[in-house]
């Protein structure tokens, strides 16, 4: 298959499950079991896709993978996607969110105007990091702990009772999992 076929399969799959995703019942559908193989495969073509973008449209990460000699496009030439992407180098705190601001780290190179909230961790490697959740990923979050909690609830046959017992960043997380538990 091309990468345009799968770049756009991966963009109709996402909207059309987009459309689904806030009722539980899809997530039950999706999880079946059976269609691991398929939800593997999309979670690989997702990521590739989501390489690509960030390599073209993150000022931060395409200067990272240009300082390490990687292009912003996965050659796929004899190997596998796992392989292509075994290949990226790794980021961490020092390699990557301390070296750049936060703008440079975000899609076009600035924080969205709307929908933002800066979580700051702990500080336990000594200086307390902010990270920026746009209102995406705090909506696929929720989606997930949302899911998560419903399987609990269905597999106890009663409501489950949750207890916060994050060990850092407690506040940012624990906010992040109680507002995930509210309707939207």
């Amino acid at each position: 298959m091309s990468k345009r076929f799968i770049f756009v399969f991966v963009f109709l799959m996402d909207r059309f499950v987009g459309l689904f995703t806030p009722r539980v019942s899809t997530h039950r559908i999706l999880l079946m079991p059976g269609i691991e193989p398929f939800r593997w495969a999309a979670g690989r073509w997702r990521a590739w896709r989501t390489f690509e973008m960030a390599a073209k449209r993150v000022p931060a990460y395409r200067d990272f993978l240009s300082e390490r000699g990687v292009p912003g496009k996965l050659s796929l030439r004899g190997k596998t996607l796992a392989d292509a992407f075994a290949a990226l180098p790794e980021m961490d705190k020092d390699s990557y969110i301390k070296r750049w601001t936060i703008p440079a780290r975000s899609v076009d190179g600035v924080l969205p105007r709307h929908g933002v909230v800066v979580d700051e961790s702990s500080g336990s490697s000594g200086v307390p990091t902010s990270w920026v959740r746009g209102l995406d990923e705090r909506l696929a979050t929720r989606q997930l702990l949302q899911v998560g909690f419903s399987r609990t609830a269905e597999t106890l046959k009663k409501q489950p009772f949750v207890l916060n017992c994050f060990s850092l960043g407690a506040w940012a997380t624990g906010m992040n999992v109680s507002t995930s538990r509210t309707s939207p």
